[in-house]
């Protein structure tokens, strides 16, 4: 399985040409007993050629934006150039960008367990390391954490040997997850790791792996001379990742069986890639196969399984916050509201002003900013920053911070939430809310949006005035009525829901258009 992304990766890299102090630096590593280095370092090597010769080595497909100072567009790169580019020093300053669940940490990984026999390698957390980190001395908490690895501490004359050995010997520093650091303690880390280039220039690299940039580009790093981003997962990887995971053919069988039922195995293009939206990550893949091993019996409708699905994805983007799945949800249903209702476009587009704004209480009911540090405002803009670098959303320019601009990541997900927007101002209604429905006639006859509406809670109730809207024109079968039936709730709930729509005809006079939708959808109660 993938490895969450908590740690970063700091190596220290010495090229084995440096000449003869260059490996000064390693052997103080491998003779130190109590580090265990030189162990730890074949473990890591011996697992890496066993993943390797087992087919479950994914790993990433790299694709520069900018290479070694110069501005490229999208051109492929190995993990063996970026390696060599790292190692020999030809990068001061790079970054890897890529949502959760593609490969980041396997990179890093990949990287400590290929160079560590030559390249000393260390592991720091950056947030509870660095940001965190309450320092006993007045010094770089950077410094001090490699000194304390070092086994050297963070005494005066631990801390003038590591300063020996950072100036003497060339290295590289790999950071991860900046944006698991609070706002408010950003500018801090990013100061110590200036003070850190200034004061190691001549010697340092450094590779600071991130999600995509959402409120400053680079995250406030400066000149960053390569830009590398990992692209989405294609359909075969996804395949062959599942495969990987599944406890056996059965079980992988099952649990694609369970994605076409739900639709979550449909297809779009990348380029010439063929890409599962649902599917575009290894966590997406973990997050399928934990909702179809654990969660099949309980679901009721494809809204339902799509509902959980997206929020099983971004609860993990913002674990940190402690939500619910409803909390989660809401958070986006706030977001597509206050567009929809400041908007003219119906095409929806977000940014850090909507969803600044969208956690004003009057487009919810949850206190989404807790859990984080720093004023409201920090907390409001992490939170943004959170959601939209979540695979639920998707870059729709290239700029950052209040210019920046994200859609949802795929159509679907539009007609999703655009069924919530219309449950929820009808569920808003004191009294006779299906009566509203026809105000809403343009999405209803939208095949996607309709798919999803029959199935919310208030609106699946509205199924009577929804087949009449359906049935307009002197038509004998309603319009879209295999989406109907696909999208209702399935077992008591549909039939609850065909005799309510029944009692409805009853008193409005009958419809044979609509008596003979509801006639078909009642031979489908028992799916």
């Amino acid at each position: 399985m993938t490895p969450t992304l908590s740690r970063i990766l700091v190596t220290l890299v010495i090229p084995l040409s440096f000449g003869g102090c260059g490996g000064h630096l390693l052997s103080y590593m491998q003779s130190h007993e109590k580090l265990n280095y030189t162990t730890q370092c074949q473990q890591k090597l011996d697992s890496h050629k066993g993943e390797t010769l087992r087919g479950e080595n994914f790993s990433p497909r790299l694709f520069a934006e900018r290479w070694l100072g110069q501005a490229v567009s999208h051109v492929p790169k190995t993990e063996k150039e970026f390696i060599d580019a790292i190692s020999e020093g030809q990068t001061k300053l790079s970054m890897v960008v890529a949502r959760g669940g593609l490969g980041k940490t396997r990179l890093a990984h990949s990287i400590n367990a290929q160079t560590c026999s030559a390249l000393p390698v260390f592991t720091i957390d950056l947030n509870k390391d660095i940001a965190q980190r309450k320092s006993k001395t007045v010094g770089n908490p950077f410094v001090d954490k490699i000194s304390e690895i070092l086994g050297l501490g963070i005494g005066s004359s631990g801390l003038v040997r590591t300063d020996e050995l950072l100036k003497t010997h060339p290295w590289v520093l790999l950071a991860d997850a900046i944006e698991e650091v609070d706002l408010n303690q950003r500018a801090r880390v990013s100061l110590y790791l200036a003070k850190l280039r200034k004061a190691y220039g001549g010697t340092m690299r450094v590779v600071i792996f991130a999600r995509p940039p959402v409120l400053e580009a680079y995250y406030g790093f400066g000149d960053v001379d390569t830009l590398v981003k990992i692209n989405v997962i294609d359909c075969k990887r996804a395949h062959n990742f599942l495969k990987s995971i599944s406890k056996s053919k059965a079980q992988e069988k099952s649990i694609w069986t369970f994605a076409k039922k739900f639709n979550f195995d449909v297809v779009s293009r990348s380029g010439n890639r063929c890409v599962y939206p649902y599917l575009s990550s290894y966590r997406d893949i973990q997050t399928l196969r934990a909702l179809a091993l654990s969660k099949e019996g309980s679901l009721k409708s494809h809204a339902d399984a799509h509902q959980r699905l997206v929020a099983m994805r971004l609860k993990k983007e913002l674990a940190v916050l402690s939500w619910n799945e409803r909390e989660v949800l809401d958070m986006v249903d706030r977001m597509f509201r206050r567009f929809l209702e400041t908007s003219d476009s119906d095409l929806p587009r977000f940014d850090i002003v909507n969803c600044m704004k969208s956690i004003d209480p009057q487009y919810g009911w949850t206190a989404v900013d807790a859990g984080l540090a720093g004023t409201p405002e920090q907390r409001r803009r992490q939170v943004c920053e959170k959601a939209l670098q979540s695979v639920v959303f998707e870059k729709d320019n290239e700029l950052d911070g209040e210019a920046g601009r994200w859609r949802l990541s795929d159509a679907d997900m539009v007609a999703l939430f655009r069924a919530r927007w219309i449950n929820n101002k009808l569920a808003a209604l004191p009294t006779n809310a299906c009566a509203e429905l026809p105000k809403y006639k343009r999405h209803l006859l939208n095949r996607s949006v309709l798919h999803y509406v029959v199935a919310e809670p208030m609106t699946q109730h509205c199924l009577g005035p929804t087949l009449r809207m359906l049935c307009e024109g002197d038509r004998k079968a309603p319009r879209h009525l295999e989406t109907v039936i696909e999208g209702l709730p399935i077992g008591q709930m549909r039939f609850q829901v065909v005799e309510e729509a029944r009692a409805f005809e009853a008193e409005k006079g009958p419809n044979a258009c609509v008596i003979g939708g509801l006639d078909a959808i009642a031979q489908t109660i028992s799916r």
